[in-house]
């Protein structure tokens, strides 16, 4: 092997564990827990980050989906309300 590939190996044996914790966790979700998500009138920006990481981990296809622009404010909290308007849908992709 050479120098690269040692070095990637290495990175991948650290990286599965956390990426295998990540998975249990996301498995451990339910319906309850993610309609917690709409008392949230405005969310903080880490949860917004939280909940886009679990779009991208539970895509279907392993497609990543795609970054939209951002719609007319039309109340506060309206653009981080919406996905929390279809909790059934990602609790369906989860499989």
């Amino acid at each position: 092997m050479t120098a690269f590939q040692d070095e990637c190996a290495r990175d991948l044996a650290v990286a599965e564990p956390v990426i295998k914790e990540a998975e249990a966790a996301l498995n451990s979700l339910d319906k309850a827990s993610l309609g917690e998500l709409k008392s949230f009138g405005s969310p903080a920006g880490e949860v917004v980050n939280v909940v886009a990481a679990c779009m991208v981990l539970t895509a279907p296809g392993g497609r990543i989906p795609k970054a939209r622009a951002p719609r007319p404010r039309i109340y506060a909290g309206a653009p981080a309300r919406q996905p929390q308007r279809q909790v059934h849908k990602f609790s369906a992709c989860r499989g």
